[in-house]
């Protein structure tokens, strides 16, 4: 099937989003946030119910489908008896960013897939809803008003997948996993960071690539970092491992990357005149980090009437990229002055036989300039 907006045709169907392999990204434990007020609990007595305290998330996908498993510390007290939740509201979900935009959908999210605890129907909902620009949400799927077969309370975790089919397959998407519940008056949310697919790839090169100098040598080195487009990171570069004779700066230690992928800074590199010959090995450690974004709680404050803004952390992520140097011993004097005769001198490829070769091709002309006045002179006079 084929689509036209404005004259222009493009398919639908048989397209695909990025397919990944089993990714894992890990939480930390009993980090709730108070969604009346945006707050941490880290330092509180404050605890939250262990059935939404998140350990870690696994997600893959085959390019049609994204499932993803939530990780845990205790599902088993969530039910009672008749394995019936215990608290009035419990959502587990997931929020898809599908284009990288903060001007579409709300607040850049696009999407929302979410499972919650129906207490009036006694039952689970499961929803797939479309963000608008003001926050309104519009059904993009059946909506599952007795979903089943979705927790397993012996493994501690829950199942929770999504179709990449409404969202029309996004090329690239960023997700948000989440679970929250009223807990004693208080809404408490364990959040993970914001992840992104396909996981963006990273790239450190040198210009020039051979490195090569000789002891008492400075030298100046771009280093050119590529990424995957459409991502704007924060690049933190740093050096591990440089010998002790190397003494090195950076000219920029915190490079924004910008969303065409490149950037380009330089290494200077300073060798004492003690270096020692060799080929050694350093690393050029790159911490790339993504801006953290913040939106509005779903939940109204009922003493300030206010929705708290809630932070959300983003992906951070540690390269090493191995460079190698080669010194060398530096040329002694009279080794110079050899291969510099040497090259004057060469018969076959020296100076010397250049400036031979240029000079016979000028004397020669200047002979045939010379018999050719004479020449023409002859016949001038024999004209007469």
């Amino acid at each position: 099937m084929y689509m036209a907006v404005c004259g222009i045709s493009f398919s639908v169907y048989g397209l695909n989003s990025p397919q990944f392999e089993r990714q894992e990204i890990r939480d930390e434990k009993a980090d709730w946030v108070d969604m009346l007020t945006g707050k941490s609990l880290e330092n509180s007595n404050l605890k939250g119910p262990a059935y939404t305290d998140i350990e870690s998330i696994n997600y893959y996908s085959d390019g049609n489908t994204l499932n993803a498993t939530f990780w845990l510390s205790s599902i088993s007290s969530l039910f009672d008896s008749y394995d019936v939740p215990k608290d009035r509201q419990i959502y587990y979900g997931i929020l898809i960013d599908s284009d990288f935009n903060n001007d579409t959908g709300y607040q850049g999210i696009d999407y929302q897939v979410e499972i919650k605890w129906n207490e009036v129907s006694n039952s689970w909902t499961r929803t797939f809803n479309e963000f608008s620009a003001n926050g309104h949400t519009r059904n993009i799927s059946a909506i599952d008003n007795n979903h089943k077969n979705f927790f397993d309370k012996k493994s501690e975790s829950i199942l929770l997948g999504l179709d990449m089919k409404p969202m029309l397959f996004p090329d690239k998407y960023r997700l948000f996993f989440y679970a929250y519940s009223l807990s004693n008056g208080t809404y408490l949310l364990d959040a993970v960071r914001w992840v992104y697919v396909p996981p963006p790839e990273f790239t450190i090169s040198t210009n020039p690539e051979v490195l090569l100098l000789v002891p008492g040598e400075r030298k100046n080195i771009d280093i050119e970092i590529n990424s995957t487009t459409g991502f704007q990171p924060l690049v933190s570069l740093n050096v591990e491992n440089i010998p002790d004779s190397i003494n090195f700066t950076i000219a920029d230690t915190k490079i924004p990357l910008p969303p065409y992928g490149f950037a380009i800074t330089t290494l200077n590199l300073n060798t004492e005149p003690i270096a020692s010959s060799g080929t050694r090995t350093f690393f050029i450690l790159a911490n790339i980090s993504f801006l953290n974004s913040t939106f509005q709680s779903p939940i109204t404050n009922p003493v300030t009437h206010q929705n708290p803004v809630l932070k959300i952390d983003s992906e951070s992520i540690m390269k090493r990229f191995p460079i190698v140097m080669t010194i060398t011993d530096p040329v002694p004097l009279s080794d110079t002055i050899k291969t510099w005769l040497n090259d004057w001198f060469n018969p076959l490829t020296g100076t010397w036989t250049t400036l031979t070769t240029i000079a016979t091709g000028i004397l020669g002309w200047r002979i045939w300039k010379r018999k050719s006045n004479r020449k023409y002179t002859k016949n001038s006079q024999k004209n007469i």
